[in-house]
């Protein structure tokens, strides 16, 4: 009697990890997916017939299931501020062109493959769930007297209304790169000369 009591305990007992395991992988997945560019692109745009230097943040949505929403991205020059015991990091904002807040759709299943199959061809479906954050500040320059720059993002799953935070730290200026991000799923940079000039009516 106490063996099959003892069973039952340990059956119960395993069922139960199973299944918190199970619910614990759902919750998982349905967090954001976000992919935040570890690198900078640099270009200049024709705005108001004045040419602008813009800098570039890429974020992707990955989740091919959901949106996301409340999508805000936040960008700091930082330096490290000695302190008693230790050092503190001082942040100050980076100012980005229009609004931060933004929705970003479903990620486009057909573009798993794109660096592989497109290369540099030209996409034919919707992109919209990648979005470009930009800059006029001079994001190169920010680098000079030990400084770097912190960048995060951080959205809200469409269903479940779960937040994630992404952050990358850019630690050097050779993480600024002329040129412009491929477009869809790609964080990948097409390199030019930071004389030539890009002209966007």
């Amino acid at each position: 009697m106490n063996h099959l009591l003892q069973n039952s305990i340990f059956q119960g007992v395993i069922s139960g990890l199973i299944s918190s395991s199970i619910f614990l992988l759902i919750l998982y997945s349905l967090k954001p997916r976000i992919v935040l560019s570890d690198k900078i692109s640099c270009h200049y745009v024709n705005w108001m017939g004045k040419d602008r230097r813009m800098y570039n943040f890429k974020v992707i949505n990955k989740s091919p299931f959901f949106k996301l929403y409340d999508v805000k991205v936040t960008a700091y020059i930082c330096r490290q501020l000695p302190n008693t015991n230790g050092n503190d990091i001082h942040r100050t904002v980076i100012k980005f062109l229009g609004s931060e807040t933004r929705t970003l759709a479903k990620f486009n299943r057909k573009h798993y493959l794109q660096n592989i199959l497109q290369g540099d061809k030209s996409l034919t479906t919707r992109t919209d769930y990648a979005a470009q954050f930009s800059t006029e500040e001079n994001i190169k320059n920010a680098f000079q007297n030990d400084k770097f720059i912190i960048c995060e993002v951080m959205a809200k799953h469409s269903l479940t209304g779960f937040a994630k935070v992404v952050q990358v730290i850019y630690l050097h200026s050779t993480k600024v790169v002329d040129g412009r991000f491929y477009t869809g799923n790609s964080c990948k940079i097409i390199e030019t000369s930071p004389e030539n000039k890009t002209i966007i009516p």
